[in-house]
C-alpha cells in the first residue's frame, strides 16, 4: 500500500513539474507539437519507403 502511496505522489510531483515548465514557456508546448508532427512524418515516411521497396520486389519476383 506505502509503494502504492508513493507512486501516486510522484505522479502528482511529475504532474506538477509539467505544469511548470507550461507555465514556463509556451516555446516548450510548440516545439513539443513540433517534434509530434515531424516523428509522424517520419514514421510515414520510412513506411512509404518500405512499402515501395516491398513492392519493387514483388514485381521483380511477378516478373521471374
Amino acid at each position: 500500500m506505502n509503494s502504492f502511496l508513493s507512486a501516486i505522489a510522484g505522479h502528482l510531483h511529475f504532474l506538477y513539474f509539467l505544469k511548470c515548465i507550461f507555465h514556463m514557456s509556451r516555446t516548450f508546448v510548440q516545439f513539443y507539437l513540433i517534434w509530434v508532427k515531424v516523428s509522424i512524418l517520419v514514421h510515414v515516411g520510412i513506411v512509404i519507403v518500405l512499402s515501395l521497396k516491398f513492392n519493387h520486389k514483388a514485381r521483380k519476383k511477378i516478373r521471374v
